[in-house]
């Protein structure tokens, strides 16, 4: 039953709308569905940026957060990364409109999206070092591959480090953030 009401309206829903191209209306419903998160992000680039926790350059905020993930901090409590209400008010409103996943989905999902991957990312990192004797050997900027989001740089490290004689890669840290010569991390994932 519940079939051929879905069909029925579907139908009406298309005879009555048979002059519009499919993808005109999908783009219309998906700028309904954004607007709510354009409105409320518009609204936090008014606010003052505010950061705790910060590091004076790129190289000293990805060592202070890989050594607070060796000592099994997780969370708020992770060094230099961007706490989640800096992330919502202070970042996202620069990442909103620069083609990424966010023009195109609701803010509550992408906060859940971005959420889940970051913890997917932090959960490798911390399996690779927490409670492990480690050496940094090196970690690599590519300055031509700077982001800019509005007030913000970003930088993508690739980071080598050093346990039990062994080298290992960290490519979870996605994104480090320049704002008035201070660092922090934005984006972490798989």
């Amino acid at each position: 039953m519940n079939t051929k009401i879905y069909v029925l309206l579907t139908s009406i829903f298309l005879l009555t709308n048979c002059d519009k191209d499919p993808r005109e209306i999908a783009q219309e419903q998906l700028a309904k569905e954004i607007e709510p998160t354009r409105i409320k992000l518009e609204a936090f680039k008014k606010q003052p940026i505010y950061w705790s926790g910060i590091e004076s350059s790129k190289d000293e905020c990805v060592l202070s957060f890989i050594k607070s993930v060796s000592e099994g901090k997780s969370g708020e409590n992770l060094a230099c990364v961007l706490e989640n209400r800096e992330w919502e008010e202070s970042f996202l409103p620069y990442v909103f409109g620069q083609g990424t996943i966010l023009d195109s989905t609701p803010l509550e999902k992408y906060l859940q999206i971005t959420s889940d991957r970051k913890n997917m990312g932090f959960e490798k990192i911390k399996t690779l070092v927490q409670n492990k004797k480690y050496k940094i050997i090196s970690i690599q900027w590519n300055k031509n591959e700077k982001s800019n989001f509005g007030p913000f740089l970003g930088w993508k490290p690739v980071i080598q480090l050093s346990i039990n004689r062994n080298t290992f890669v960290i490519n979870e840290v996605k994104q480090v953030i320049e704002y008035k010569g201070t660092y922090k991390i934005a984006v972490i994932g798989p």
